[in-house]
C-alpha cells in the first residue's frame, strides 16, 4: 500500500513538474513573440518591410525552452551550457539588430549575424562532450534517417503543389518551377543549410525537442500534435497581421497558418520521433521556407509580405497540407505512446546517471 502510495506522489510531482516546465516554455515565448510583434507593428506604420524581426522570431522558442531550462533547478554545468550561452548572445544581437533596423534606414545586419550565428554556434557545439550533446539532442542521429525523412518531406512538398495545379487545371506555374536554373539553385539551398539553420533550428528546438514530449505525455500522442499545431499556429499571429498578408487578409492569412501548422505539426512530429534528431526537423523546416522561392520569379523573398489571400485559397491550401502531411498521424511514431521521446527533464536525469556511472569507473582504475 506504502508503495503504491509513493508511486502516485512520484506521479502527481512529475505531472506537475511538466506543467510547470510548460507555462513556463509558453509564457516566455508568447511573451517575446507579442513584445517584438509590438515592433513589428510599428515597424510597418513606419514603411519597413518587418524581415529582420519575422526572422528574429524564429529564434524564440528555442530561447525560451534554453532559458527554462537553465532556469529550472538543474545543474547547466553538466549539459550544453556554452552552447545555450552563445545561443542567447546572437537572439540578443538579433533584437538589437531588429529594432535599431525600424529607426535607423538601411540598418539591417540580419543576414550577418544568422551566417555567423550558424558557425559560431556549429563550433561551440562540435566543442561539447558527445555524452552531453546527447542529453541536449543537440547529437546528429543517424544519417540515413535524416536524410531519407527530409526526401519524403520533399517529395509530399512538390506534390502538394501539383494537386493545386491539378484541382486549378492550371500546370504552368507548377512546371515553370522545374527549370535548371531552380533546380541548381535548390541544390544549392541544401548544400548552405550548415551555414543559416540557425533561425530554422530555433524553432524546432523550442516546438518538438522541448514542447512535444511534454504535451504528447500531458494530452496523449495524437491529441498532443494537435495542440502543438494550434498553439504554434497561433504564435505566428503577429506575423500573420503586420507582415504576411495585404490588409483586409489578416483573418484568412492566421486561419491558413493555423491549419499548415497543424498538419506539419503531425509530420515534423511524426519525423522527430522516428529519428530522434531535432536536425531532420531543423532541415525540413529549413528546406519548407526556402524552396518556396523556387515559385517565385527571380527568387525574391518578399513573396511572403503582404499576400492578399482568399477564402478558397485557404482551403485548398488546408485541405491538401492536412491530407498529405496530416495522414500521418495514423503512424504507429504518433499514436503509439511506447514511441514517445524522453522530455528534457528526463534526458537531464540520464546524463546524470552516466556520469555518475563515469565518476565510479574512474574511481575503480
Amino acid at each position: 500500500m506504502e508503495i503504491e502510495i509513493e508511486m502516485e506522489d512520484r506521479k502527481v510531482n512529475k505531472e506537475l513538474a511538466n506543467e510547470k516546465l510548460i507555462r513556463k516554455f509558453l509564457l516566455i515565448n508568447f511573451g517575446l513573440t507579442f513584445l517584438f510583434g509590438f515592433f513589428l507593428y510599428l515597424g510597418k506604420t513606419r514603411g519597413n518591410s518587418g524581415a529582420a524581426l519575422a526572422a528574429l522570431q524564429m529564434f524564440f522558442p528555442a530561447l525560451a525552452a534554453i532559458i527554462t531550462v537553465m532556469t529550472s533547478g538543474l545543474d547547466i554545468k553538466k549539459t550544453t551550457k556554452n552552447t545555450y550561452l552563445v545561443y542567447i548572445i546572437i537572439s540578443i544581437g538579433l533584437m538589437i539588430n531588429a529594432v535599431l533596423g525600424i529607426f535607423i534606414e538601411a540598418f539591417d545586419f540580419t543576414n550577418a549575424l544568422m551566417l555567423g550565428g550558424s558557425v559560431l554556434f556549429l563550433i561551440s557545439l562540435l566543442k561539447e562532450k558527445k555524452h552531453r550533446r546527447q542529453v541536449a539532442n543537440l547529437s546528429l542521429g543517424k544519417k540515413t534517417k535524416v536524410l531519407g525523412l527530409s526526401l519524403v518531406f520533399l517529395v509530399l512538398y512538390f506534390l502538394r503543389p501539383g494537386l493545386i495545379a491539378l484541382v486549378s487545371g492550371d500546370f504552368s506555374s507548377f512546371t515553370q518551377t522545374f527549370t535548371v536554373e531552380k533546380i541548381v539553385f535548390a541544390l544549392a539551398i541544401i548544400i548552405s543549410f550548415p551555414l543559416s539553420f540557425l533561425a530554422f533550428f530555433g524553432e524546432e528546438y523550442g516546438w518538438r525537442y522541448f514542447l512535444q514530449p511534454l504535451v504528447q505525455e500531458k494530452y496523449g500522442m495524437t491529441k498532443g500534435l494537435i495542440f502543438i499545431g494550434l498553439i504554434w499556429g497561433i504564435w505566428h499571429l503577429p506575423l500573420n497581421m503586420f507582415y504576411y498578408s495585404a490588409e483586409g487578409s489578416q483573418l484568412q492569412s492566421l486561419v491558413n497558418q493555423i491549419l499548415i501548422c497543424i498538419g506539419y505539426s503531425i509530420f515534423f512530429g511524426y519525423a522527430y520521433t522516428k529519428t530522434d534528431s531535432i536536425w531532420t526537423v531543423s532541415l525540413i523546416h529549413y528546406l519548407n521556407n526556402n524552396l518556396i522561392l523556387m515559385f517565385t520569379d527571380g527568387f525574391d523573398p518578399s513573396v511572403i509580405e503582404n499576400q492578399l489571400i482568399g477564402w478558397s485559397e485557404v482551403a485548398i491550401m488546408g485541405a491538401t497540407t492536412l491530407i498529405l502531411f496530416g495522414s500521418f498521424i495514423f503512424s504507429k511514431y504518433n499514436k503509439d505512446e511506447k514511441y514517445l521521446l524522453a522530455n528534457p527533464l528526463e534526458r537531464f536525469a540520464s546524463l546524470e546517471t552516466k556520469e555518475e556511472r563515469i565518476d565510479e569507473k574512474n574511481k575503480e582504475q
